[in-house]
């Protein structure tokens, strides 16, 4: 009697756990050069709301968004080989092959609570983002870990500014061509996008 509720129990536990599975977790991965991919969490999150979410308009560098709590200006996209923390001791660089599309902003925490901006383990009630490049190829947040100047895992008391870098990994063929840049900001159901090109 105690094998089979055992058996059982394992049963009734795998089941369970295969439930909650996501097939987008083994799409996570990292780079050889220290620079990860933000959880899978977070892309799950995204896809199916990037999928389902259009952005009413379009901003420019240099316009201010609102979308939840949060002010996002993105002040300048920058293409890069490498990026350097601000001390000088650190370095990353990307894969052969790609450079960093970095993006500089400042973000404003509006709400009447702390609050994390792009966290890495995002659920839907946070903000995430993604570049879309040609109406139709995503490229994900690439997590710096270390950096001291990215909004990565930014967490900001209520009323507080930040100013800082997100990095995203991309081909040399999408940042040499001149197809539409489309940096976006999701949060639940709400989006907000700036033009990068």
């Amino acid at each position: 009697m105690k094998r089979f509720l055992a058996v059982f129990s394992i049963m009734v536990m795998l089941i369970s756990l295969s439930a909650c599975g996501d097939a987008t977790n083994a799409s996570a991965s990292s780079s050889s050069t220290g620079a990860s991919s933000v959880a899978s969490s977070q892309s799950a999150s995204l896809s199916s709301s990037s999928a389902e979410t259009k952005p009413q308009d379009v901003y420019e560098i240099g316009d201010t968004a609102t979308l939840g709590n949060w002010s996002i200006t993105v002040t300048a996209c920058d293409f890069k080989d490498k990026i350097a923390d601000s001390s000088g001791y650190g370095e990353f660089t990307p894969d052969e092959g790609n450079k960093f599309i970095v993006i500089s902003a400042s973000v404003s925490n509006n709400g009447k609570q702390s609050g994390t901006f792009l966290p890495s383990f995002a659920t839907n009630e946070d903000v995430t983002t993604i570049i879309n490049y040609n109406d139709g190829y995503e490229y994900q947040l690439t997590n710096l870990i270390g950096l001291d100047t990215t909004l990565v895992d930014a967490t900001m008391n209520s009323l507080t500014s930040k100013e800082g870098i997100i990095a995203f990994e991309a081909p040399n063929s999408v940042i040499t061509g001149a197809e539409s840049l489309i940096l976006l900001f999701n949060l639940g159901e709400q989006s907000v996008s700036f033009s990068l090109r």
